[in-house]
């Protein structure tokens, strides 16, 4: 969770906090990447073998991208429920299907980052321990701001530049 520490910590302490019943299941919302297909038939398998394994274990599961609500209904029935104390984090850009899969109230809501907090996250990385150069904090700015508060572009381009300063020295 690039940039995210508030997210971060609140994350931990909802996983950590004691919960009797069902595994938690946190979704977060979030903007997408790309996810994985399998074969019908291997599915079945996957689901069946997954339950065995996890069955009188604890887990945390991450079930990434998660698109559509009839998916998380055909995902869930793999998670043995009765092993307290295991979770599921699961991300999806539909707020639907976080509603639908959410423990209540654990929903975790991912918005882009204000200018601030962007302004910030690359000044630690472009610059981290180091005095920010005067020169660097108009175009700096202006830099993140190009960046929509996506935190990994920003962590990406701040990143790049902290190299490209390193090898101009």
């Amino acid at each position: 969770m690039v940039g995210r520490d508030d997210q971060r910590k609140r994350l931990v302490q909802d996983l950590t906090r004691s919960y009797s019943g069902e595994p938690k299941i946190i979704p977060i919302v979030r903007m997408g990447g790309i996810g994985d297909t399998f074969d019908k038939n291997d599915e079945a398998e996957l689901a069946n073998m997954l339950q065995k394994s996890l069955k009188g274990k604890r887990y945390l599961i991450v079930l990434d991208d998660m698109w559509k609500s009839e998916a998380w209904d055909a995902v869930r029935l793999c998670f043995p429920s009765e092993n307290k104390g295991s979770g599921i984090l699961l991300t999806t850009r539909n707020t639907d299907v976080a509603h639908d899969a959410g423990t209540k109230n654990l929903s975790l809501q991912m918005d882009l980052m204000c200018p601030d907090e962007s302004w910030n996250l690359f000044k630690s990385v472009a610059f981290a321990n180091e005095a920010l150069p005067s020169e660097f904090e108009t175009i700096g700015k202006q830099i993140a701001d190009e960046c929509h508060g996506l935190p990994l572009t920003i962590a990406v381009v701040a990143g790049l530049l902290k190299s490209k300063r390193a090898i101009e020295n």
